[in-house]
């Protein structure tokens, strides 16, 4: 049995960092099995961490997440029924 290629789409770096909305569409295309994003660092360097500030802005944060969480939720779904559809042709009585 030979295994398929897991396709992942990494939008950006760092979440919050920013990404263009049509290269996050184009890379959907390609229909990936996971969108990961890396959360950044605890420490990006002295500046931010002697300010007590983020490296990245709280609003750009919230504008990366809705876009990777809902296309997310519909691989999951995509992957929980084609799990489901196995498992009734396994289990189906043979006539």
């Amino acid at each position: 049995m030979s295994l398929r290629p897991l396709r992942v789409l990494s939008p950006t770096a760092i979440l919050g960092y920013g990404f263009p909305e049509a290269s996050f569409r184009n890379g959907l295309k390609k229909q990936p099995d996971l969108i990961g994003v890396d959360a950044g660092s605890k420490d990006p360097g002295p500046y931010y961490l002697g300010a007590g500030k983020s490296f990245t802005t709280r609003p750009a944060v919230k504008r990366a997440l809705p876009l990777a969480e809902t296309k997310n939720r519909a691989i999951d779904e995509t992957a929980r029924n084609q799990s489901q559809n196995k498992n009734c042709k396994k289990n189906k009585p043979k006539h």
